[in-house]
């Protein structure tokens, strides 16, 4: 929205002028498309007086009010509800130069969407590893004179199965 007219400079240099003229623009902006004052964020910036309004918005409540601000016919009456709102505040008249004049354009953006959320990885559960020197059902092996485990290769196959399905799934 463009407030013509408006010197920015002296508007923003009296705090209680500025936040009067913020508090006009929120209230006739949250009034037009249904949300509360708080829903509106306000910034003001030079070009005669510039004024970039934003609703904050949940995500249900955007295309409501997004369908509001695209009807020609309710921003023709912001436009005259915001200028009536403008001459009626007490001493704006001293940062005026002319007739004070409003325009409103908008731009609607679709809300932020949610991040995505990872799924979690799936758990992968390692068998322990038993030590070198037992067998399946827990018993202990002697080391033959050469250092080697007697037993079953079972043992032995069994872990690196269980290993490799650990890494594929890792990898994955």
């Amino acid at each position: 929205m463009v407030v013509s007219n408006v010197d920015h400079d002296a508007l923003v240099a009296d705090q209680s002028l500025k936040d009067a003229f913020v508090d006009e623009v929120k209230t006739v902006l949250a009034a037009s498309v249904d949300v509360t004052k708080n829903d509106v964020e306000v910034t003001l910036t030079k070009g005669s007086v510039v004024v970039l309004a934003r609703i904050l918005e949940s995500a249900a409540m955007f295309a409501e009010a997004s369908a509001h601000l695209d009807d020609d016919d309710v921003l023709a009456s912001l436009e005259g509800n915001m200028t009536t709102a403008f001459e009626s505040i007490a001493g704006l008249s001293a940062v005026t130069s002319g007739s004070l004049s409003v325009s409103i354009r908008t731009a609607t953006h679709q809300p932020p969407t949610p991040a995505p959320t990872m799924a979690p990885s799936p758990a992968v559960t390692y068998a322990p590893t038993p030590p070198p020197n037992s067998t399946d059902d827990g018993t202990t092996k002697e080391s033959d004179a050469d250092g080697s485990i007697t037993g079953s290769l079972s043992h032995v196959i069994g872990t690196v199965t269980v290993l490799a399905a650990a890494v594929s799934t890792f990898m994955l």
